[in-house]
């Protein structure tokens, strides 16, 4: 169900996608980030992060890596 501009207005908020759609888009979004999460490795433990951009910048909490000096990653976006 499409919202009207005059609903939108008023802060109407619009009916929830039925759940058959709403899975298919969730699996289309994992199929598509799935490539850029990658596995972070330092002395303490692993966590995970998401390539950020084409220079491979990665974002991941700060208790991921709070004292690593040079955390090692991998996954299908990492550049090690």
């Amino acid at each position: 169900m499409r919202m009207t501009q005059r609903a939108r207005r008023a802060g109407i908020a619009a009916a929830p996608a039925p759940a058959v759609a709403v899975a298919a888009s969730y699996a289309d979004v994992v199929r598509q980030v799935l490539p850029s999460v990658v596995l972070i490795r330092t002395a303490d433990g692993l966590g995970s992060g998401v390539v950020l951009d084409r220079s491979s910048n990665i974002v991941t909490n700060a208790h991921v890596t709070p004292d690593s000096t040079s955390p090692s990653r991998s996954g299908a976006g990492a550049r090690t």
